[in-house]
């Protein structure tokens, strides 16, 4: 299970079958940029509801 406590309305790069957050921010392109930047070639990207419910990814 990914905490994502304290992500709402941000988006969020996780690494590969580990669901590792490796990168956040408030775009989509910020996020790319930075997972990049740390070497991850193939994260998985998704948005964080801003209000309290389920994601399944």
């Amino acid at each position: 299970m990914v905490e994502l406590t304290g992500r709402a309305g941000n988006w969020v790069a996780l690494q590969g079958d580990s669901y590792e957050v490796v990168a956040e921010g408030r775009t989509l392109k910020e996020v790319a940029d930075k997972a990049r930047r740390r070497g991850v070639k193939n994260p998985t990207f998704a948005r964080i509801p801003r209000k309290n419910c389920a994601l399944i990814l």
